[in-house]
């Protein structure tokens, strides 16, 4: 259960998608602690998609429950579905890559993870691959400045993976985009390091949201969002 606090909604009273992200990485992480996993903590994060059905509240009641869905080699899928005591309903898919602690490389999985995740996600594949398309040449004219902070910085020493989710949310205001049945799929690029400056440029087709967060001096991306409407819950039957 977890109580959702002043510090992770808006304005509008409605838990944010950065909020969303921490609670998803809390649970991710405690799950592998409680399966006493030796590498627990050795895990970046690929790609998410958020599924939000109805949005949570100020002072709502959560459930989260989680499971593995899926695995490849090097990585594994996790879903996570939270309800809430005043009607909220999101799920949440992450996949999650294994990492070699000194090399930051990816690195197979443990035979105590297969072992301890086989009944729930050994027999799924889990899709690793990231989709969505390169920034135009020249990019689009919207855009948002987004500088990161050293507070954005977690143990590994780059910005953590939660801390893209309040781009989205930047755009969310620019765009008086509303949260309610919204589908919302970040993939992250590359490791942003500390004290850089990114642009977040974004494109419009019809109701849905393409967004490139660009480093402003080098250049690299680092990380790219799709959001849009959803008339049924895809994540709820995969």
């Amino acid at each position: 259960m977890r109580s959702v606090r002043l510090g992770d909604v808006d304005p509008a009273n409605e838990l944010r998608f950065d909020a969303i992200a921490r609670y998803c990485q809390d649970i991710a992480n405690d799950d592998a602690l409680d399966a006493a996993l030796p590498d627990a903590l050795n895990f970046v994060v690929r790609k998410t998609l958020i599924e939000i059905s109805q949005p949570a509240e100020f002072r709502e009641e959560l459930e989260l429950v989680t499971f593995c869905n899926g695995v490849g080699s090097r990585w594994a899928g996790r879903q996570t579905q939270i309800t809430g005591s005043a009607g909220a309903d999101i799920a949440v898919s992450t996949v999650w890559v294994h990492v070699d602690p000194a090399s930051a490389r990816p690195q197979r999985l443990s035979q105590e993870f297969t072992d301890t995740y086989a009944e729930s996600g050994c027999g799924l594949k889990a899709d690793a691959r990231l989709h969505h398309p390169p920034l135009p040449d020249p990019a689009p004219t919207t855009s948002i400045d987004w500088p990161f902070r050293r507070v954005d910085l977690d143990l590994f020493d780059h910005v953590n993976n939660a801390v893209y989710w309040s781009v989205v949310e930047a755009l969310l205001s620019e765009a008086s985009i509303a949260r309610h049945r919204l589908r919302v799929e970040l993939e992250y690029k590359a490791p942003a390091p500390p004290d850089r400056h990114a642009n977040a440029h974004w494109l419009q087709t019809g109701d849905n949201y393409e967004l490139w967060l660009q480093d402003s001096a080098s250049g690299e991306i680092y990380a790219t969002a799709r959001l849009g409407p959803f008339a049924a819950y895809s994540l709820a039957g995969a």
